[in-house]
């Protein structure tokens, strides 16, 4: 089982590696664990050396795992094969290591892939990044794989979950070419992955022909990234996603509006959010929220319009993410349509868990969907993201049980967030809201909140009422922890309380920042997948000694 503590020993441009820190080169630094000692190459913050290529000298198919350092910061590294199309973005995992302060006293191997090393090197790279990292390689180990085994590894494995790309790719990575861009998706080459959503709405405004680069007006004009053309990248990621043996959708946040932050550089310059104030929506007490309301026409057309407009690059589906944002408040066709059904209540003034006024929320909603569903026809496949669960999804308007049964969508992802409206203090004996306490209230605080983030016992909760709608002939998506939140053990547990609820698939939002994390990447794509053998996704070194310092027994960077 060979392993490769010295890389400076195999690398093949020794020039890129220097004994003293150098911006411009690779670090070599010495080190010792239990397992074996050598010599790890590192890169620090603002650092900018040239790739390393290692020479590793290899025949046949092969387990391949790295070691990394935790040092405490933004650490990011890449790593490809030589016939790789791209590289592999690789981070320490951030939760599991015993160490949190000091954390390097503990080396990471996990991993990495398997693959036919057979004329082939290792090409490790600091990426180009508009944060500051640190890049490092501790050791390379490679496990021979036999027949059985890789048989297994290249057969088709049981696709069982949906992935989601957010749009943090274009943000985090300085690409040059599309074939850059495609990293994500090559990194779930070989997975049980059977759709991958990828954000779309980051092209702003599609009858703007200046916007069609993604964050562009976020960056200065010096931004060194490529400018690109929103077709040719979708196409090409589309393309390669058939190769990997996927479906593509693509994927658009509902929410009819621009959230960016006035503290933010300048985003879009002119749209139909910008230019149809006449649409926002409405808080209780009149106040004018900066969102177009799915209550009239005019923005339901505009959404379906966008959502044509993606699934025109020829996606294999649409995904409509409907957790981020709102998408319909107080606007005069809700009240008129209220006071219709009950002419003698104020709309205003019942919280939105009455049927009454969430009743109200869902016919337009329903209505939207019918109008997309009658605008793209049946053959485009459409996927919806929903809250931790259904019956409260229902609170603002999507009434996703009357979606299944009439037809309007294919499939449906629980994730792991919930908007609510926290009343407390504000109601009246009767149970509706005293509007001077609610007014009050929302000086000092926001009434209308998120729970964000993997909530497990709120996410089992649900689990049933999301299976139920499989009766329809719609596929259901039960959410996974949230990437980067949990550890190798928490992760697996999550997933066979999942599994023994009943969950036959699995959604995994953010997957872009999973895959870096390969530790718990690695449980995600072993789901229900008998053909990937990855023995320990995570093992931990004590690092005995570091750039020729003893540790063992006390750290001097600890000062004391």
């Amino acid at each position: 089982m060979p392993v490769f503590f010295d890389l400076p020993a195999i690398a093949v441009n020794k020039n890129a590696i220097s004994e003293k820190t150098s911006n411009f080169q690779w670090t070599c630094i010495q080190y010792e664990t239990k397992l074996g000692n050598g010599r790890l190459l590192m890169s620090s913050e603002n650092g900018c050396p040239e790739e390393v290529v290692l020479n590793i000298a290899l025949e046949g198919w092969h387990r391949i795992y790295c070691c990394m350092v935790d040092v405490g910061e933004d650490n990011y590294t890449h790593l490809k094969l030589t016939d790789d199309l791209c590289f592999s973005g690789m981070r320490t995992p951030k939760k599991g290591n015993p160490r949190q302060w000091a954390s390097y006293e503990y080396m990471q191997e996990f991993y990495w892939k398997s693959a036919n090393l057979t004329n082939q090197q290792i090409i490790l790279k600091k990426p180009e990044n508009n944060r500051k990292q640190i890049s490092n390689l501790v050791w390379i180990r490679c496990e021979k794989m036999q027949d059985d085994e890789i048989k297994n590894y290249t057969s088709d494995p049981n696709r069982c979950v949906m992935a989601h790309f957010d749009v943090d790719p274009f943000v985090e990575e300085l690409f040059k070419t599309e074939e850059e861009t495609l990293i994500k998706l090559h990194a779930i080459k070989n997975s049980n992955i059977d759709i991958c959503q990828v954000e779309t709405f980051v092209h702003g405004d599609i009858f703007d022909k200046n916007i069609n680069f993604p964050l562009k007006s976020i960056w200065p004009s010096e931004w060194p990234g490529k400018i690109f053309d929103p077709e040719k990248l979708y196409k090409m990621q589309i393309e390669y996603g058939h190769k990997l043996g996927m479906n593509i959708y693509a994927a658009q946040r509902m929410s009819a509006g621009n959230f960016i932050s006035s503290f933010a550089p300048y985003y879009y310059n002119k749209n139909f959010f910008a230019d149809n104030a006449q649409l926002y929506c409405k808080s209780r007490d009149g106040k004018t929220i900066k969102v177009c309301s799915y209550a009239y026409p005019e923005t339901r057309k505009y959404m379906i319009e966008r959502i044509k407009k993606d699934a025109s690059y020829g996606f294999d589906g649409v995904s409509l993410i409907f957790i981020r944002g709102m998408h319909i408040g107080f606007e005069q066709p809700v009240i008129d349509r209220f006071k219709e059904l009950y002419p003698n209540i104020d709309p205003r003034i019942i919280p939105i868990t009455d049927e009454r006024l969430h009743g109200v929320w869902c016919e337009f909603m329903t209505e939207f969907m019918r109008e997309l569903r009658n605008s793209l026809g049946k053959e485009t496949k459409i996927n919806v993201l929903a809250d931790y669960g259904l019956s409260t999804a229902k609170h603002l308007g999507l009434d996703v049980k009357t979606w299944a049964s009439e037809g309007l969508i294919n499939s449906v992802c629980q994730s792991d967030m919930e908007t609510y409206e926290d009343l407390s203090g504000c109601l009246a004996e009767d149970g509706t809201i005293d509007m001077d306490k609610y007014t009050e209230k929302s000086r000092n605080t926001e009434i209308v909140k998120r729970n964000f983030g993997t909530n497990p016992d709120l996410a089992f909760s649900h689990v049933k009422e999301y299976l139920d709608l499989e009766s329809y002939g719609v596929h259901v998506y039960h959410i996974l922890p949230w990437a980067n939140n949990s550890s190798v053990e928490e992760y697996n547990a999550y997933v066979e309380k999942m599994k023994s609820l009943g969950a036959k698939r699995f959604h995994s939002f953010n997957t872009n920042h999973l895959v870096s994390n390969l530790p718990e990447y690695n449980t995600l794509i072993s789901i229900n997948n008998e053909n990937l053998k990855v023995g320990d996704l995570v093992t931990y070194y004590r690092t005995l000694s570091i750039d020729n310092t003893d540790i063992s027994c006390f750290n001097p960077c600890w000062k004391g």
